[in-house]
């Protein structure tokens, strides 16, 4: 694939990438989004005379619930230093109100606002932060497949100190009949485990499963950990010493992408000779303190003989 301007007809399993740095190529992006699950097609759109990167993108997932997910993990992380903007994949956008795009939010301050009633638009988010004066924008996100509101959207300002103030005076304010719950906008994977504290990338571990669980996760030729939470000047050195008690080990690999969208945690792929080997690494080491830090240990995908594992 090539970061062409084709035509790109979004389904409802795909995600519109933007705020994206012109080194980030088409293969790239396919290998950020790969972190979550199986991609089945990645585009960066370029310029239709130069080619060169317009600064968003693309991504197609094989199912809905992974592209929820890839949404909530990967909106706000970095790459070359770019926050990433992610949202549903859509043709066009609804009238009310002022939309507020992607590239407008480059320098603002934007806070994420849930539990939304379905007849809020974005005029009326608008209108209920209309107090705060350096506030530039709404965007109420909706679901692809029906068009209806999904039940949050988001509102940046120009200001900080408004969105600070927003942030502490219009939590539970009840709109339509809801009471609005607000986060700062690369915060919302907070249900996934992610703390919003210092670092967009500090884990809090959750249960682990027993090894018999564990192995019945994957398929059986699958012999690769992930591990994430790792110090981001870790090398592969340090990864394998961590990893070597439980056996043979085969490769350890940072990749790329990592070093890219660290801030103070990156991730590492530990490949073993076999499955129940890494079955009892992934069992022993989650939530374990490697150089300091605790981690988080889960099966890694075998996306392709060149990439990862």
């Amino acid at each position: 694939m090539s970061g062409g301007s084709g035509i790109y007809q979004p389904s409802g399993m795909s995600l519109y990438v933007g705020n994206l740095d012109p080194r980030v190529c088409t293969e790239l992006l396919q290998e950020v989004f790969e972190l979550i699950g199986p991609v089945k097609l990645a585009k960066v759109v370029g310029d239709r005379n130069t080619g060169r990167s317009l600064g968003f993108g693309f991504v197609d997932f094989y199912d809905r619930a992974t592209a929820i997910r890839a949404m909530e993990l990967m909106h706000g992380r970095r790459v070359y230093g770019l926050e990433m903007r992610i949202d549903w994949a859509h043709a066009g956008a609804g009238a009310a109100g002022r939309i507020l795009q992607d590239e407008d939010l480059t320098n603002m301050h934007t806070i994420f606002v849930g539990n939304l009633s379905p007849d809020v638009d974005e005029e009326k988010l608008m209108k209920a932060f209309s107090s705060f004066p350096s506030v530039a924008g709404a965007k109420i996100s909706k679901d692809v497949e029906t068009g209806l509101p999904a039940g949050y959207g988001f509102v940046s300002f120009r200001e900080k100190k408004d969105a600070d103030l927003a942030m502490q005076t219009m939590t539970g304010y009840v709109l339509s009949g809801r009471a609005l719950r607000i986060d700062w906008a690369k915060g919302k994977n907070t249900a996934r485990g992610a703390s919003t504290v210092g670092s967009f990338s500090t884990f809090t571990v959750t249960p682990k499963p027993d090894i018999q669980t564990i192995m019945k996760q994957t398929d059986p030729l699958n012999v690769s950990v992930y591990v994430k939470g790792l110090p981001a000047n870790i090398d592969v050195a340090a990864i394998r010493e961590a990893f070597k008690v439980f056996g043979e080990i085969e490769d350890v690999k940072i990749p790329d992408a990592a070093r890219m969208m660290a801030q103070d945690r990156i991730y590492a792929f530990v490949k073993f000779k076999s499955h129940e080997v890494a079955a009892r690494a992934i069992h022993d080491m989650h939530g374990k303190e490697i150089a300091g830090a605790v981690v988080q240990c889960e099966w890694g995908r075998e996306i392709s003989k060149n990439r990862y594992f």
